[in-house]
């Protein structure tokens, strides 16, 4: 059956089991502990088993953080669950993304019925082409309903076009097992060559 935007709409992806064929672990990438699995699930504790580092005295133009990203996991003295900080966004701003593919992206939001398109003629486009920014904004309403994540395209160091992001590790503590998986999930179903994958960027506008 076809997807629709309505409120029953089903995510196109199995939410059971979070499977992915990524070959990472939520905990190797974002931090977020194996013991959360659901959306109401806080992963604001810390692995116990290691001491919280103190916060990096981060200094603009250092390039510390724009030399070491991208890569897969977070290093631990970017993730709040592993650094000694009251706030977050003492941390600098990174985002867990994937290179934008508006093609595979498009196709996709056909194939689950969230596609718009135009009902009268704009500029270079015409009376039932794909109206691209409403499809956009229905797709992102949808899945942050479904499951708690904001989609954006972000600029980052690393890319000379904005990324996809999911989330921010300002977001870690928040972040479960199940959000990361659905976030690979929806990679998966919209058939991303294995050479896309998620990564970790340094917000295009800091300068650590």
């Amino acid at each position: 059956m076809t997807a629709t935007a309505s409120n029953s709409t089903s995510l196109p992806f199995d939410a059971s089991d979070g499977s992915s064929d990524t070959g990472i672990t939520p905990s190797s990438t974002t931090g977020v502990s194996s013991a959360s699995t659901t959306a109401e699930t806080s992963s604001s504790v810390p692995d116990t088993e290691y001491p919280l580092l103190p916060l990096h005295e981060f200094v603009w133009g250092e390039k510390l953080v724009r030399n070491t990203l991208p890569q897969a996991a977070i290093p631990p003295w970017l993730d709040p669950l592993h650094v000694d900080v009251d706030d977050p966004k003492k941390l600098p701003l990174c985002w867990y993304g994937v290179e934008f593919l508006p093609d595979l992206f498009f196709k996709f939001t056909e194939r689950i019925g969230l596609a718009a398109y135009l009902k009268f003629t704009r500029a270079h486009m015409k009376e039932g082409d794909l109206d691209i920014f409403e499809t956009w904004i229905r797709f992102t309403d949808w899945f942050e309903m479904k499951t708690g994540l904001k989609v954006d395209l972000i600029d980052v160091w690393g890319h000379d076009v904005p990324i996809m992001t999911f989330f921010s590790n300002h977001e870690i503590p928040r972040i479960t097992d199940q959000m990361w998986r659905h976030a690979c999930n929806l990679l998966d179903n919209m058939e991303l060559p294995d050479e896309f994958q998620l990564e970790w960027y340094l917000d295009r506008r800091l300068a650590y």
